[in-house]
Parts: C-alpha cells; sequence; structure tokens
C-alpha cells in the first residue's frame, strides 16, 4: 500500500516535536505522577533535543524509563487479568463485543476504552522507551507492527521509528522482514 500524507508527515516528524507529545500523554498525575515525576515542557524539550542529537540524556531519563516500565507491566497485567489477553491477543481481537461482562451501550464503551488505553500504553509507552535508549519491552513494538497489517497507523510508524531510531537502520528501508530481521540483530532479540 503506497504511504498516505498523514504517514509521511509521522515518518518525517522531528523528533524535537514528536518527543515531547509522547512525553506529554504521561506526564499525568496517574502516570508518571503516580511515580513520583513530573516533567516540565522545558526539559520534555531538552530529552527530544538530546535524543535527536544523539547526546547524553538528563539524568531524569533512568526515572522515566523506570516509570514507564511499570506502566507497560501493569498494562500487559491488566489486559491478561481483566480480558484474559495477552498484548498481541488484545490487538488482534477488534470485535469486543463480547469482551467482558456489559449490559448496557455505556458498560460497552467503558471495556473498549479501558482496553484501548492499556494497548495504547503498552504501544506508546514502548516506543517512548526505546527513543529514551531501555529496549527491555522492545519485542513488544513488533507485536505492534505486526498487527498493523501495513496500513501504517500511528502506533505502528511510532514504533517503526523508535526501532529505526536506536538501532540507526533508516525507516526507508523499510522492507518487511529484512528491516525486522536486521532490527532485531541489533536489538539481540532474535
Amino acid at each position: 500500500m503506497p504511504p498516505t500524507d498523514r504517514t509521511d508527515q509521522l515518518r518525517q516528524i522531528p523528533l524535537q516535536h514528536l518527543l515531547p507529545d509522547l512525553l506529554r500523554q504521561f506526564n499525568k498525575p496517574t502516570l508518571l505522577g503516580k511515580h513520583g515525576i513530573e516533567v516540565s515542557k522545558i526539559m520534555m524539550d531538552s530529552i527530544a533535543e538530546a535524543v535527536a542529537n544523539r547526546e547524553a540524556l538528563p539524568d531524569i531519563v533512568a526515572e522515566i524509563n523506570e516509570a514507564m516500565s511499570q506502566i507497560v507491566q501493569e498494562s500487559m497485567d491488566d489486559l491478561k487479568s481483566r480480558f484474559e489477553m495477552s498484548f498481541a491477543e488484545s490487538l488482534s481481537k477488534t470485535d469486543i463485543s463480547d469482551i467482558g461482562t456489559w449490559e448496557t451501550t455505556a458498560e460497552f464503551l467503558e471495556i473498549a476504552n479501558h482496553k484501548n488505553n492499556a494497548e495504547l500504553r503498552i504501544s506508546a509507552g514502548t516506543s517512548l522507551m526505546v527513543f529514551l535508549g531501555d529496549v527491555r519491552h522492545a519485542d513488544t513494538l513488533f507485536t505492534v507492527i505486526k498487527h498493523d497489517n501495513g496500513l501504517d497507523d500511528v502506533d505502528a510508524l511510532i514504533a517503526k521509528r523508535a526501532l529505526a531510531h536506536y538501532t540507526q537502520i533508516p525507516l526507508d528501508s523499510i522492507d518487511s522482514d529484512e528491516w525486522q530481521k536486521g532490527v532485531r540483530q541489533r536489538l539481540e532479540l532474535s
């Protein structure tokens, strides 16, 4: 499928813009704040600039990665305990009408929202961690890419950008299995 304008934009958006957006998603009292971390706009911009220029990251990045790892793991555990699904199973289950016990539209929407939020925290959180140099959950990004089915949705493109940045294998060399094989080898996940 040929890339869309949105796909091209997301592939080319400077990390100085993308990373603060990712950080903002988690810079909430219920997420990073729950771990005692609050990141100012100035610090977000500083982190993004350091990542983009491959410079030493501020000390707070280690704390962010630890908190993000816990957020990602809690979200995976939540999918397992609440829906009895792994992250991969959750992504592949697009018809959620038979997930959970619900009787009203409001209950259905709450379940759908809960599932989608957990998936987003795992995908975006792991991408953020990889951009910040922490690859302990990087294998989940291959799950995101696999379930994208070549549609280049936002989560899959961000996952590809994170992996490409970390491994220094350019996005323009993405050629399905060969690109992933090269990335896996650099991550030593294969």
